[in-house]
């Protein structure tokens, strides 16, 4: 009977330590991602069809934008994108449709004007979130495949959509949904037009 080469065997060892440690690897990885998961569910809390995240932290990244940030909960970092407001875009580099609409709509403000108002509202958000503890209210609802999940966002007793729409700082747009308290779409619809009417006779923000 012959016998295994020394330098066979050692290199079947090897590999065998190799494919355990890399079993290892994934398990502990899946591990770390359900522990993640968990996290998330045991420091929220529901009401009605939204899951309620408390103690949320925002992330500065270069992404952020008046409507979209990145925002830290439970160990995991997620980006909300706002319902049912639109703030302008922060650069003419992108969207150049996008500006020009969003120009139109507030009254037909130039796309440097747009670009100006976009950057006040990043910079509005950032500093209001850092500054104050707020609730994040989703539903989980992707925007458009791209990663981020519709959002209420509540400071204070206020939902910053409807903040930004008071200081002419966004558009009634885009996806809209009933509130958590059981307050309707149209309802919600109704009290961001108001607010908007008072932007617009304070010529506040976009309102010039």
């Amino acid at each position: 009977m012959a016998r295994r080469n020394p330098k066979d065997q050692n290199k079947s060892q090897l590999l065998e330590k190799l494919v355990i440690v890399l079993l290892l690897a994934a398990l502990g990885a899946a591990m770390y991602f359900n522990y993640l998961s968990e996290l998330v569910r045991s420091t929220s809390s529901k009401q009605g069809d939204f899951d309620v995240l408390r103690g949320s932290k925002f992330v500065d990244h270069g992404s952020n934008d008046g409507d979209s940030f990145h925002i830290a909960h439970g160990g995991k970092e997620f980006v909300f994108r706002l319902y049912s407001v639109d703030c302008p875009e922060k650069s003419a580099r992108r969207f150049q449709n996008r500006l020009a609409d969003q120009g139109k709509y507030f009254g037909g403000i130039a796309e440097e004007e747009v670009v100006e108002l976009g950057l006040e509202a990043k910079d509005f958000v950032e500093d209001l979130l850092k500054r104050n503890e707020f609730i994040v209210y989703t539903r989980w609802e992707e925007v458009y495949d791209s990663g981020r999940f519709f959002a209420l966002i509540e400071v204070g007793d206020r939902l910053l959509s409807e903040i930004l729409i008071e200081r002419g700082m966004a558009r009634i747009y885009t996806k809209r949904v009933g509130l958590p308290d059981g307050e309707s779409f149209k309802q919600q619809r109704e009290d961001l037009r108001a607010l908007e009417s008072t932007a617009k006779a304070a010529k506040v923000g976009g309102w010039r």
